[in-house]
Formats: C-alpha cells, structure tokens, sequence
C-alpha cells in the first residue's frame, strides 16, 4: 500500500500550480516541486490517443503488449528477463506499455537521426525485444508535447545537448537546467543527448571536459549521435519491472524519472558506496560493453559489465516497496562569488581567482513521498581538497564554503545533496562551483599492470605505481565482478588448484581527487601448461642470428614438456632452446607451442631483421615545396599542399588529394613514416602494393590495412588524433608471403603514446607498385617518408641499414 502525500501547501517549497488537463477530473494535489497536480498525460488512467500536428500517438493494444515476469534462474543460470505476451492475475510488475519514447531530431526529409533501440540482449540469454510493443514519435523539436504526449524518454542527437545545457546562464526556456528541471525531469520525462563535444578522452594527458556542472536532472553520454540511446532502452526495461502499484503513483507525481535515474546510478557495477564519484558524472557509457572511439585513452574508466548493470537495476526496481526519496535545493543566501544559476536540483558558481565562494543553503524543501522522515549527507566528489560544510545548529540550513587553491587546475569542485528516506537515497541534487582559472586538469599516471600468465595455484601479483602530475594524493578503484583483491597499491589474485582455465580481465581506475581519471585493463590467463618464448637480440641487421630461450615454461605437476618453434619463415624446431638465423629482411612473429599431458600452450615474439637496401625514397620534399621527380601531385580543386618546418600537410578540397610515387617500387620494400592525425580526418593513409595502411571511420578509430583488391581489413593499432602531443610512427615491410607463394606479406610495428603494436597481414594479393599518401580531409601531417628496396641496378646490397629509431 502507498500512503498519500499531504496537500502540496502543506509541503515547504512546494508550488501549487496548474490542473490536470489529460484527464476528465480535477486532481488532488501531488508531491512536485513545480506541479499541484499532473498537467501531463498519465496513459494507465486515460489510454485513449493524442494528436499533435500531424502525430499521433495510440496505447499498444493489450494483445500486443509485453508483460515482464520474474525468470527461472534455476533452469537458466543468470536468467532475470522474462516477459509473457498474455497478461495474467497475478503479474507483479507493471510493464512498459504506458512509456512513450519521442525523437526530436531530423534531417531534412523528417528522418530521425536517432531513435531507441528496439530491444537489448546480455549476457546468459538475458534478452527483449519492443519492437512495435512501445509507444514512439518523431517529430521536430515541440517541448510542449512532453505533457501532451506524456512522454517519458526522449533524445536529440544534435550539438547543444552538452556543457551547452549545463554551463548556461539562461534562467527561462527548454534549453537550460531550470527548463529541463521543470518541463521535463520533474514531468516525467527524461531528456537525454550526447557529450559529444563537451567530453571526449582520446588526449593522452587530459580528459578534454567542458563541463562547469554536474546536473542530476538530465542524462548524458559519452559520445556522438545516438549512444544515449542505449540507457534510455536499459532504463525502459527497469521502469517496466516497478510493482504495479507504484509506477502509476510515481509518474502521477512527476517524480518517475528521478526513480529511473536513482536505479541507473546505484546498479553500476562498481564496488564502492552510492556516493562515490564513479557512480555520479557529467557523462556515462550508455553500453558499458561498448564505447565509441573518443574514448580510446581511458576506456576502461567508462566500460563496465552492461548484463551486472541491468540486472542490478532490475533486482531493484523489483523490491521497490516505496519511492526514493526527493532532494531539492533551497538558496539561503550567497556570500561571496557569482551565481551562475540556482535550481531545485543544480547550482552553479564561478569561483575568480583568490575568490572563496560562500553559500547558505537549505535542504528543507527536500521531501520523501510515502511522507518518511529524511536524513541527508553531504558528499564532495571531487575538486577542492578544503571544503567545509557546515551545519546551522539543528536547523536545514547548511553554510559551504569553497576556498581558492591555487595548485587545483581549472574546473569543477561538485558536491552532492542526499537524501535518505531509511531505505533508498535519493537521486542526487548537486553544488557546483567552477574554478575560472588554472591550468588543465591532467590525468594521474597509472603504472605496474601488466598480464599475467598463471597456473591454477599460482598468484598473480601487480604492484601499482600512480601518482597526480598536480600533487593530490590518488585513490584507486575497481569494478565489481572482477577476480583479485586490490590492498593499497598491490592487486593480488591467489588462484586456486581447481581455478578454470581461461583468460580473465582486471581493470584498474585511478583518480586524482579533482575530477582527473586514467585507467588500465589487463587479462590474468590461468592455463594447466604455460609457454614462455624470449629472444636474444630481437632486432638486427640481416643475415640475423638469434638465440631463442622456453625458460619459464612449466605445467602445474612439473611434466616434461615438448616445444615446437614456428620462426614464421617456413621453418621451425623441436629444440628447448634453439638458434635460428633470418635470412631475409622483416618482423617475424615467432610461436613457441608447449605441450604436455595437461594441455597445450603457445606464447609469440617479434623479431626484426632489418633490411640491407638502399633508400629510394627520401621525404622528396623540401620548404619550396614537393620535388617533382618523386612525387606526382594529384590534387582536387581548390586543395592545397603546404611543407613548413620539413613538414608536409595535405588539405584536400572537393575531392581526394594524394601523392604518388613516380617511381614504381615492386616488394621487397621497407617504409617508415612519422606523422600525425586531427580529430576529424577520415580515409587518410597510405596506399603500399595494392593495401591502404589507414584509417576507415576516424583518427581515433584503429589504424589498418585493408586490401583494395578483397576489401579484406585488419587493424593494427591505435594512435591518438591532438596532433600537437603526438607523433607517431607507422614501420611496415612488404615481402613476398613465404606461406603463400605468389602473395604478399604486410609485417611490421605502429608506434605512439599508446604504446608499440606489432602486426602482420598475410596471404594478400597485389597490384600497383606506386606509393600514395591520401588525404580526404584536412590536417593529414607528414614529418617523414622514407622507403628502402633493392636497386635493381646494383651487383649487390650495400651493407648498411639506413635506419631511423623513434620514441
């Protein structure tokens, strides 16, 4: 049973405003900040259609609705989605049937530019599927249809949906906090869009985050157009398991989405209390088993178990018995610094240079539905390291201060308001205060991971070295559901004797304490029989000897084991330790098999044998500009060519700009490159022997190569796109393939800030012996290309190597 709230003027703070238009009867009053009563369309009373302009929306039949049932966990390990398509007496839930999703951005011929997903799938055959079992709409943008459609969820994938939100100054209209505060989070609706811009991690440095505000009251991703969406779907799902009777009770007080968002938060799969900073941020993953290329620096920060987040969220919406309770915002009085904006749920304050800010706060219009009596905590998550917050005797009144400190960098100190009703928290409401000046905020660095190889029994240790380039001390965290335990600075994993075989992932967050985070993720693989390779040298001159080492190699009951060697030339050995001389210039991936009467292992090393040729390309410009005795200049209209400093930079105009070779080079070839990429560049690279070494989607996307002849593709590494903190270097030999006669074999290393990723693609077919540079954008970077061959004029090779090292 759930109690009534009192009248809305018996609730301090509470307005009482507007009459419920959806439906035939006046309302009694509801517990909102804003509304006296519903002024949005509530679908379980009142289930007839609604037209607006040209769109409509109509209730899905009852035969054509899904009703979510509680699944048989013993016949299906793991199993907690199950929905029937026949309603029944005894249905616990309430569904998602009266949930109403509306798009908000087109193109020019009305076509939604995102949309929510039709359904989800997880992990142990957690799945659903809502295609034509939900309410949905597009349209152009119309606030106004959020109480008339009684819309719940909404996305609009266009610029503006970020920091543009949240820094604003603006006090009236849909596009600012006090807007999506009243019009939206406390009408049911969800408003929802991507970070885009305002928050992206593929700086190697620093999390380039434009946020000034934490706001509770809306919802964004990391990434572009249409990752919203993902939460949005997980949230339905999780709305649809509320008990009947409190879903209805909770959307008829406006505080449905404040529910929804309580849930997202409190099922992340972190092991940390409710209040802590991994569980409250200005952007999430929506699809923590997926994260979009932006993200590549950092990505185990946002990544995290997506089935362990639903069903964490399912479990509790399930067992909701009452609402959570309502945290609001009450200004008593600012002191000293600039008010940027004060709401209900969010404020924001700009804190100059030598400035403490000082605000008077009350929490006393804060209220729980069911009418429980409310404690609160404060909690800072991060920012000025001397915050004090001061309670006023025994009243609601809270003093926070805020000092400067000069050492922080420039950005937010946060500090959450919640409340608790005895059993759940509260979605958060939030103080902000945005540091104007300093320095960026740079990421702590995060050292001493590195994967394991273990044998069931074994322990599996890493001693963990992080420390904050600003000075602060460093806090490090783990995901929930992962093996090992972390003890300060040292993760450990005491595998048992009857531990499975497999590979098992481990991740580590770092944090600064001012809103800077790095991460790592490793794989600790258990296996019965281990392999060990190394290689002394693993890199020379041709004709290269090396000397190859099984050291370390073992099973867990000490069996003799037998090594099989593959040196990736054709040839191999049974020896334990044998030597073996490359005769022809290339990186070979070097496989040592170890098996025993327990299992069968393998390990690899690379091996360069560096060539002997002649430098056939040297750069082949200068500052006056491209020789061309090197290279042809194929350039659209309107493209430019710019070499500055030794430099090359392509600028495509209409159309694809490129150099190629005038000379014609047959494999064998040997090619290195440094250069960069900007943020935007798509389809850059270089076209060697009939195979583009590029890039497909973006600068952050992998870097690859993919077969002009087969279209076949293989990525080879990443490299970061701020072209003024990197220069990487591409290295790749192209020889004949000695497992595939008549083909060609790409072999060789990608090499930057994130580290050196060997590869080798084989079995390809060729077709020009030209070299192009491509550029299909703007801002495609070169500082060096040199390419080494064999002259075929020559009696024989010169000795010498000819070649460059970098980083």
């Amino acid at each position: 049973m759930y109690c009534k709230r009192p009248a809305a003027g018996l609730i301090p703070g509470l307005l009482v405003a507007g009459l419920y238009c959806c439906g035939a009867l006046a309302e009694t009053p509801i517990a909102n900040p804003y509304w006296a009563a519903p002024v949005w369309k509530l679908w379980s009373r009142d289930p007839a259609s609604v037209t607006s302009g040209t769109t409509v929306v109509a209730a899905p039949a009852t035969t054509n609705r899904l009703y979510p049932d509680d699944a048989d966990a013993t016949a299906f390990p793991g199993r907690f989605l199950a929905y029937r398509t026949n309603d029944w007496a005894e249905r616990k839930y309430f569904g998602s049937w009266d949930d109403v999703y509306v798009s908000f951005d087109s193109n020019a011929n009305g076509t939604p530019h995102s949309w929510i997903r039709s359904g989800w799938s997880g992990k142990a055959g957690n799945a659903v599927n809502f295609a034509g079992k939900l309410m949905t709409a597009h349209q152009p943008y119309r606030y106004d249809n959020v109480k008339i459609f009684g819309m719940t969820f909404t996305s609009q994938s266009t610029t503006g949906m970020g920091h543009d939100i949240a820094n604003s100054s603006s006090n009236s209209g849909p596009e600012c906090i006090p807007g999506i505060e009243k019009d939206w989070y406390f009408a049911n609706c969800l408003r929802a869009g991507p970070a885009h811009i305002s928050h992206r991690d593929n700086n190697f440095y620093w999390t380039d985050d434009l946020y000034q505000a934490m706001s509770p009251c809306f919802y964004n991703s990391v990434g572009s157009s249409g990752t919203e969406t993902a939460a949005l779907t997980k949230m339905l799902i999780a709305g649809s398991y509320l008990p009947r009777e409190l879903k209805p009770e909770l959307k008829r007080n406006g505080l449905y989405i404040a529910t929804l968002l309580y849930l997202w938060k409190a099922g992340l799969p972190y092991d940390v209390p409710y209040d802590n900073e991994l569980r409250h941020r200005v952007a999430y993953a929506s699809d923590g088993a997926y994260l979009v290329p932006d993200y590549i620096v950092n990505r185990p920060f946002y990544l995290y178990d997506d089935t362990a987040h639903l069903s964490n969220m399912v479990a509790m919406a399930k067992t909701m018995t009452v609402a959570p309770p309502i945290a609001l915002l009450k200004r008593m009085e600012l002191q000293s610094g600039t008010q940027t904006y004060f709401t209900r749920t969010t404020a924001l304050f700009q804190q100059a240079s030598n400035e403490t800010v000082r605000v008077r706060i009350s929490t006393g219009d804060s209220f729980d539905l069911q009418g429980r009596p409310l404690t609160f905590r404060w909690k800072q998550l991060y920012g000025s390291t001397n915050v004090t917050i001061r309670q006023e005797g025994s009243s609601d009144t809270y003093q926070i201060t805020v000092p400067y400190d000069a050492r922080l960098p420039r950005g937010r100190t946060s500090i959450l308001l919640i409340a608790n009703n005895g059993i759940y928290d509260s979605n958060p409401a939030c103080v902000n205060v945005y540091k104007t000046v300093g320095a960026v905020n740079r990421r702590p660095t995060l050292e001493g991971l590195e994967d394991r190889i273990v044998l069931p029994g074994e322990t599996a240790t890493c001693h963990i070295v992080s420390s904050d380039p600003e000075g602060f001390p460093v806090v490090l965290y783990r995901r929930s559901g992962e093996v090992g335990t972390l003890a300060g600075n040292t993760f450990t994993w005491a595998t048992s004797t009857n531990t499975p075989a497999g590979a098992y992932p481990v991740a580590v967050i770092a944090s600064d304490g001012t809103g800077g985070y790095n991460s790592k993720e490793i794989t600790i693989t258990v296996a019965q029989t281990i392999a060990q390779a190394a290689a002394e040298p693993v890199s020379g001159a041709v004709r290269l000897p090396v000397r190859f080492s099984s050291a370390g190699s073992r099973d867990r009951q000490g069996h003799t084991l037998a090594y099989l060697w593959e040196f990736d030339d054709g040839t191999t050995s049974a020896a334990t330790n044998p030597s073996h001389t490359f005769a022809d210039p290339g990186v070979y991936r070097v496989r040592l098999t170890a098996n025993g009467p327990l299992g069968t292992h393998s390990n690899q090393v690379f091996v360069e044998a560096r060539n002997p040729w002649p430098l056939r390309i040297d750069n082949g410009w200068t500052n006056a500009g491209v020789d061309p005795a090197v290279w042809n200049v194929i350039a659209p209209s309107n493209g430019t060519l710019v070499v500055s400093g030794g430099k090359l930079r392509l600028n495509r105009g209409a159309g694809l700009f490129s150099l190629q070779s005038v000379e014609t080079l047959p494999p064998p070839l040997y090619l290195e490159a440094d250069f960069t990429k900007n943020w935007a560049n798509t389809g850059d690279g270089f076209e060697v022997m009939g195979a583009k070494i590029g890039w497909d989607y973006n600068s952050s996307s992998p870097l690859c190569i993919r077969n002009l002849i087969t279209s076949n593709k293989v990525n080879i590494g990443m490299c970061l796109s701020n072209p003024t903190l990197e220069k990487a270097q591409l290295r790749v030999y192209v020889t004949g393939d000695p497992l595939h006669p008549g083909k060609v074999r790409f072999s060789g290393c990608l090499e930057g800030l994130m580290g050196k990723r060997f590869f080798r693609v084989e079995d390809q077919a060729s077709a020009s012996d030209s070299i192009r540079v491509i550029d299909t954008f703007a801002g495609f970077d070169i500082y060096r290309l040199q390419v080494w061959a064999p002259d075929p004029l020559a009696q024989k090779p010169p000795d010498g190597t000819g070649m460059r090292r970098f980083l």
